[in-house]
């Protein structure tokens, strides 16, 4: 039997009572399993196999390397995401993100300890966009998608202030080389300056949407939880 803190990634019903589950471990990175009989099972799940949950989780393995869900148990619950909306909207943009971005069974603390830090700003009802931008800026650093944003990424020359970002070439291009491939308006002051993040609100969710295109582009996955982001208006 092993143990390890974990997260929720994402639930689906299998068969009559047990559910397939993916879960970000701390120790482990992401583990695939079966939590059998865990919709009826009051005591061994009971209400805790949801997202915005810290819990310890215990399982086992097969020879076959199969993982077997035996049991959670709650560390810590993130009830204001839970109960206000919004919060709840943009926390399923991270918890989503985590999942596309991070691979079966690869440790990664960095990542793990990012997204438990940013459960709980959000927690703490700070600013909201500034929060996400940072961490879906640190979680595609952290898990092998970093974004290019201080050189040109066709000639190699530094770039400075407000520029282009071109999501396909992975990163932002100078003015000479933008007009020949185009992108994205991007601030680097914007992406570099927390002070400036909390005033300029309407930028950071312009910024937002570029770096989720870009992490859908990357990973080659569609991020469903965040289609309600191009409605929003600031």
């Amino acid at each position: 039997m092993q143990s390890s803190e974990g997260f929720l990634l994402r639930k689906f019903q299998y068969r009559e009572a047990d559910y397939i589950l993916s879960i970000f471990t701390r120790d482990i990175g992401k583990i695939r399993g079966i939590a059998r009989n865990a919709k009826r099972s009051t005591k061994r799940f009971g209400g805790r196999l949801e997202p915005f949950i810290k819990f310890i989780v215990d399982f086992s393995t097969n020879s076959r390397g199969m993982h077997s869900i035996e049991d959670v148990t709650t560390i810590k619950p993130y009830s204001k995401i839970m109960d206000d909306f919004e919060l709840f909207l943009w926390g399923n943009v991270i918890i989503e993100l985590t999942d596309v971005i991070t691979p079966i069974e690869e440790s990664n603390v960095s990542m793990f300890g990012l997204l438990d830090k940013t459960l709980s700003r959000l927690e703490k009802g700070v600013n909201t966009l500034p929060v996400i931008l940072n961490f879906i800026l640190k979680a595609l650093s952290l898990s092998g998608y970093k974004p290019n944003i201080t050189n040109c990424v066709k000639c190699g020359n530094q770039v400075k202030n407000s520029t282009v970002f071109n999501i396909k070439g992975g990163g932002v291009l100078c003015s000479r080389c933008s007009g020949s491939i185009g992108g994205a308006k991007i601030s680097l002051e914007v992406l570099n300056d927390e002070e400036f993040m909390q005033i300029h609100l309407s930028k950071v969710l312009e910024h937002i949407k570029i770096f989720i295109r870009f992490a859908e582009y990357h990973s080659e996955k569609e991020l469903k939880s965040a289609k309600f982001i191009e409605d929003i208006k600031i």
